[in-house]
């Protein structure tokens, strides 16, 4: 496509500058002429330069300013988690998120058609949300490959789809250290008293 545009582009001024050839006697074109197509054709070029560089500018520009969500997986403790976050420099809007295969937490709850049933009208940058979904070990015992589509606009309105296919095959044999927490942390001392106090 790129290559056929800029054989239009340089096509234009060949034929400004091969009409007079064309239509006369080579001998009949004065140096005036042809100085005036050279200058024409310098400047035709210049614009169109100056153009691309000016598309190219605003297309970097809006890149660096766009929003983009991420979604993943994660694990804390024993339990994953799935998050999506906003790490661009705008806010997303009308933001919906969906996965196939449908996805049930903790075996009871569709990904699809109740956690994620409506749109999040408004994600600013740096927002993250996280659902739990099931234990490490349970949800891998079931389906691990995904693909999730992210659906959006930024804030002139464009239409902005992501889709991500995800193999979560290589968190099975990953090990998770799981932290005790303070009832933990208490139901323990209560067994070491019981034990001192039969002493």
């Amino acid at each position: 496509m790129k290559t056929l545009k800029w054989t239009i582009i340089g096509a234009i001024p060949l034929l400004f500058l091969l009409a007079p050839v064309l239509l006369n006697n080579v001998e009949e074109i004065d140096m005036g002429m042809a100085t005036n197509m050279g200058m024409f054709f310098l400047t035709y070029f210049m614009v169109i330069f100056t153009w691309e560089s000016l598309q190219k500018s605003r297309q970097e520009s809006y890149l660096e300013s766009r929003p983009y969500l991420i979604a993943d997986f994660e694990a804390e403790e024993d339990t994953l988690y799935f998050y999506v976050k906003n790490i661009g420099k705008t806010s997303a809007l009308d933001v919906s998120i969906s996965i196939n295969p449908d996805l049930k937490l903790f075996d009871q709850f569709s990904f699809n058609s109740e956690v994620f049933r409506e749109k999040i009208n408004f994600f600013p940058p740096g927002k993250i949300i996280k659902t739990n979904v099931n234990t490490t070990y349970e949800f891998h015992e079931k389906n691990e490959i995904y693909t999730l589509y992210l659906t959006y606009m930024d804030p002139l309105k464009n239409k902005i789809e992501e889709e991500i296919h995800m193999n979560l095959k290589y968190r099975r044999n990953l090990l998770y250290q799981k932290r005790k927490k303070m009832d933990d942390v208490v139901k323990s001392l209560e067994k070491i008293v019981k034990v001192l106090n039969k002493n």
